[in-house]
């Protein structure tokens, strides 16, 4: 295909995609937050699966959809769109990869958590391997990261918090290991770097930090923390953060911007629960949905499709006249 008709192409199908899931958060806004983190994270994933050469494992349909020819001015402006379009992507999977590595550092530099804090929080979320827990003097806010070998990072001046407040931090953090929100920020990430220009891909990343955080809030009352409690914790560790997006690309705890949705959430104790059978069967079906996006195949229509949308021998008896 010229590269015109696949990158119209392929805007449209992720437009299509990318509405869906918007539409679908919107319907579920009343959900619990896992089941709304599941729905975001298919579309992004879809929209990433867009991109790649899914035509060559599945079937194809041409569709007769794009305009007549290319011309070589045409040629010439989306070659320029394609650069400016991969320039931008680069740009922001280099900042990822340097958050990653900032992140990393951070974690390999910091002195490990002692005492059996962690193993206590653990058991509480039923998670069988505890992560590292590191107290280090670089970050200002608890977060984690990580996925094959996740990492929870504290303040260093989280050794001088209440036995209270250290263990309602480590069950959040612990809980965003347990559900492996890591892997769906990586998603998140990833896709809006791709689609950088696509506002529903920067609307479905902030859906899943949020309700990210929100599903980790509900794990750790289901742990028996009281929301009082603990809502009064949250907002003590927000109050004290100076700037966390520096370590923007972990699941930070203390986001001052979603601060009101999640206190609200803790107080009058609604949107909580696991994914619910019908938001897995709406990532489902967005998943599906990517599948027949990607199995399309846009092609040039000819010039009497487009002036006389009938068979070709009606056409030419249309042209000739009676």
């Amino acid at each position: 295909m010229d590269p015109f008709g696949f990158a119209l192409g392929l805007g449209v199908r992720a437009s299509v995609l990318l509405g869906c899931t918007g539409l679908a958060l919107l319907a579920l806004r009343r959900a619990a937050a896992a089941t709304r983190q599941a729905v975001a994270v298919a579309g992004l994933t879809g929209a990433l699966a867009l991109l790649l050469p899914l035509s060559l494992a599945l079937p194809t349909w041409d569709l007769d959809v794009l305009p007549v020819a290319e011309t070589e001015s045409t040629t010439i402006g989306v070659a320029l769109v394609a650069l400016v379009w991969g320039a931008v992507a680069a740009l922001f999977l280099a900042r990822l990869a340097l958050g990653m590595w900032r992140i990393a550092r951070c974690a390999r530099g910091g002195t490990e958590l002692q005492g059996d804090e962690v193993a206590r929080a653990a058991r509480k979320l039923g998670l069988r391997h505890p992560p590292r827990v590191v107290l280090s003097r670089e970050a200002r806010v608890p977060m984690t990261a990580g996925l094959r070998e996740p990492a929870v990072i504290l303040p260093a001046e989280a050794a001088r918090w209440s036995s209270e407040r250290r263990e309602l931090v480590l069950l959040h953090e612990l809980a965003h290991v347990k559900r492996r929100d890591w892997l769906a920020v990586m998603v998140a990430e990833i896709s809006v770097a791709w689609w950088w220009f696509h506002p529903l891909a920067w609307l479905a990343r902030r859906s899943i930090r949020r309700d990210a955080e929100l599903a980790a809030d509900d794990l750790v009352l289901r742990t028996g923390a009281r929301p009082s409690v603990y809502a009064e914790h949250l907002l003590a560790i927000v109050r004290s953060v100076r700037d966390s997006r520096q370590f923007g690309l972990g699941m930070t705890m203390g986001r001052s911007s979603d601060l009101d949705g999640r206190l609200r959430a803790l107080l009058e104790r609604r949107g909580r629960g696991s994914s619910s059978r019908w938001g897995l069967a709406v990532a489902a079906a967005l998943g599906a949905l990517a599948l027949a996006l990607a199995s399309l195949q846009p092609t040039h229509a000819s010039v009497l499709q487009f002036l006389c949308p009938l068979s070709p021998e009606a056409g030419s008896r249309s042209l000739e006249g009676p």
